[in-house]
């Protein structure tokens, strides 16, 4: 795990709280956006959101929000390495549909 992660205001939040849903409008949480706001390591988690994560509410950002930002930068996501097992390393990354491939 990233060092900065340990520091992060969302550590241990569950996910359930990070949405809500106004007459059918999913939506980030007014709350999260304030925890969001005042985290110690908004930046450091907003620098690898950019770099790793299609998905989901990072660094103060959302996904549309981040992928304007590598278009801006010319950059693209990077595979996460999920786990070492041994000498084998497997990065695996979320295809169009969503799901894991490798």
């Amino acid at each position: 795990m990233e060092d900065w992660r340990r520091e992060a205001a969302c550590r241990g939040v569950p996910t359930a709280e990070y949405f809500t849903n106004d007459n059918g409008r999913v939506g980030v949480s007014p709350e999260v956006v304030a925890r969001c706001s005042r985290c110690p390591v908004r930046e450091e988690c907003l620098e690898w959101a950019v770099a790793h994560e299609e998905y989901g509410f990072w660094g103060g950002t959302t996904a549309r929000e981040r992928a304007r930002m590598r278009s801006r930068r010319g950059i693209s996501l990077q595979p996460v390495r999920l786990f070492t097992l041994g000498r084998m390393e497997r990065s695996e990354h979320r295809d169009s549909n969503g799901g894991l491939d490798s």
